[in-house]
């Protein structure tokens, strides 16, 4: 047997498989753009699907920029600032395009198209309530000469927004695979403009691929997630309840420390492994996030589950949304033994 050659292969593998485990975490969530700073974007424009639109023939430019954020205030419904950021992308929804017409994002990172939903998330702020769409516009890989314009998907918000409200607006999206999506066109008023007597202006921010579904905060001031500022410096803890949670095993920073006493950063991504004690095997965790983490559940905090699937060698990467306030952290161990 050529040993080298097996030890060769053996190692192929590994990072074969700690480089999908890796990119699967990445997956969980991942900003596509936030415009604080142009390095964030390739490219912004106006842009409509209508084929006659005056912004295709070149009759009308479009109005959209990045600008300085002056929607930073605290919503006192909610009790927090929905969207702190410095900048945000500023668009005239204009009264001559169609209900396709928006702002034409060309992301730094194109990403690939899949049969699997996904979710988009962008904030959106508008004094009109009307459904948000969302179209994703690609090529195929097979085909290197087909329009970088290709519409791909569409995608339309179950609820209008709210109007003079930050609204996390999640898109769900698929399709073919094998296509690369090279831009995002975000339609802030899917409506036909034929009731529209003048334009007005839209601000977006913050495009996130995730695999959540559930917005990143709530329009009515109910949801506890968000209920910090981006940048509470939060606290984490570890616990346990009176159903065996946190008994027989422990779980750690990925560095092995412990994690009570430690800190996160709101909205980056923490990761954490599972350690069971000698005869047990790990089973779940369940975090509890928000703020009054003793308090009653109400307006205050919510649980997330992370099933074992979802750990790589005990590991698991906690997506930026879960960081979202203090968190406590309850792991559930099970005997070896049982069935």
């Amino acid at each position: 047997m050529n040993c080298s050659r097996y030890t060769g292969k053996l190692v192929a593998l590994s990072l074969a498989l700690l480089s999908s485990a890796s990119l699967s975490a990445q997956m969980s969530e991942k900003k596509l753009c936030d415009f604080e700073s142009a390095n964030s974007y390739a490219s912004i424009s106006v842009y409509d699907t209508w084929e006659n639109s005056p912004f295709r023939n070149g009759t009308l430019a479009g109005n959209v920029r990045v600008v300085a954020n002056h929607l930073t205030a605290a919503d006192p419904m909610r009790g927090f600032a929905p969207n702190p950021s410095s900048k945000v992308l500023a668009l005239q929804r204009s009264r001559f395009g169609s209900n396709t017409f928006g702002a034409l994002l060309k992301l730094k990172e194109p990403i690939a198209q899949t049969k699997q939903t996904q979710y988009i998330h962008v904030k959106i702020y508008s004094p009109k309530a009307a459904p948000a769409m969302l179209i994703g516009l690609g090529n195929r890989d097979d085909r290197p000469n087909q329009s970088p314009l290709t519409e791909q998907f569409w995608s339309v918000t179950t609820q209008p927004l709210v109007a003079n409200q930050w609204n996390d607006a999640v898109f769900a999206v698929s399709g073919s695979n094998g296509v690369t999506i090279r831009h995002l066109l975000i339609v802030p008023d899917a409506t036909s403009p034929h009731n529209l007597t003048a334009d007005f202006a839209v601000y977006i921010d913050d495009v996130v691929l995730s695999e959540d579904e559930a917005p990143f905060f709530s329009t009515s001031g109910k949801s506890p997630v968000k209920s910090f500022k981006p940048g509470d410096v939060l606290s984490l803890s570890r616990g346990v309840d009176g159903q065996g949670g946190g008994l027989n095993g422990d779980i750690l920073l990925a560095d092995g420390t412990p994690l009570t006493g430690k800190t996160a950063i709101y909205g980056k991504p923490l990761k954490v492994k599972a350690v069971p004690a000698p005869g047990f095997r790990f089973s779940k965790l369940v975090i509890r996030h928000g703020r009054n983490l003793d308090g009653e559940k109400q307006h205050n905090w919510t649980e997330t589950t992370i099933g074992v699937g979802q750990f790589r060698n005990g590991e698991f990467k906690i997506p930026g949304s879960v960081v979202d306030g203090d968190m406590r952290f309850i792991p559930y161990f099970s005997s070896e033994s049982a069935k």
